[in-house]
């Protein structure tokens, strides 16, 4: 059987998933974390983690495709919860991703990031859209370019900055400004569109600005859960802006992020601890 990764297409440092294990429809594997926000509670992100987690469970779909090719798997939808606002000092983690559905163009895995002392921080269910290489590049090709390469420099460790922050309590706005291709590496090769999890780093972090205006609190905030829904690429060369309401009846927050050209992108509804 081929090596997972060879049936996806993101690559390091995007992908940095190490100790990689099947058994039947599962996949399981490690990873450390990257990213150490001191405005969120300790442990990794759900940003972090949703990267990770949409990654393994690629591979967990992959590896119950019978087209043994390589192909585009894309997170469509996802819904991740962390089941504790507590600190969590570990900064190793594994995961494991159940292939639950496939069919020829779309998938769907569950399961959840355990910490180095086999707790549960977090769980997931991941939608995914596939398309064969051909069939993306058809669809994309506008947007290949291989002017930059990585150089083994990983953007992932970096807080997602926005820029043009307006914070009210009812709608906030902000901008992430254009896109750049060094902010995509590793996703993807020649075609690099911002991934999902730094868009939705981006949103949380907005919501999370418009929740300490609302509640009159600076202390640092942890993500209780979050139902994504990715309709369109966000490639380089794009300027990205997000949007952020706040539902008082239900407490949580409506947020997108849109360009000129897509009015919703990505929608993020995000409940905080």
């Amino acid at each position: 059987m081929k090596d997972l990764n060879q049936l996806i297409e993101v690559t390091y440092p995007y992908n940095s998933l190490k100790d990689i294990r099947t058994q039947g429809t599962t996949v399981t594997a490690s990873f450390e974390q990257e990213l150490f926000d001191a405005s969120q509670v300790e442990g990794i992100t759900l940003a972090e983690a949703g990267r990770h987690i949409a990654i393994l469970g690629s591979l967990a779909v992959a590896n119950i495709n019978p087209v043994k090719n390589k192909h585009f798997y894309l997170a469509s939808k996802a819904t991740l919860k962390r089941v504790h606002s507590r600190p969590c000092t570990s900064t190793s983690y594994r995961g494991i991703m159940n292939a639950i559905d496939f069919n020829k163009k779309c998938g769907m895995a569950e399961g959840a990031i355990h910490d180095s002392e086999g707790k549960i921080l977090y769980t997931a269910e991941v939608q995914y859209s596939v398309l064969t290489v051909q069939l993306f590049e058809r669809f994309f090709r506008k947007y290949k370019s291989t002017e930059f390469r990585a150089n083994g420099f990983s953007p992932y460790g970096d807080v997602v900055k926005l820029y043009d922050m307006n914070l009210c309590v009812e709608t906030s706005s902000a901008s992430l400004g254009e896109v750049k291709p060094e902010w995509c590496v590793g996703h993807f090769d020649e075609y690099p569109a911002l991934p999902v999890a730094q868009i939705s780093q981006g949103l949380m972090n907005l919501a999370a600005a418009q929740n300490r205006l609302i509640k009159n609190k600076d202390n640092q905030f942890c993500i209780k859960e979050v139902n994504m829904d990715a309709e369109s690429f966000i490639f380089a060369g794009q300027n990205l802006s997000f949007k952020s309401e706040y539902d008082t009846n239900n407490d949580y927050f409506k947020t997108k992020a849109y360009t000129e050209e897509v009015a919703d992108a990505v929608s993020l509804d995000c409940w905080m601890y």
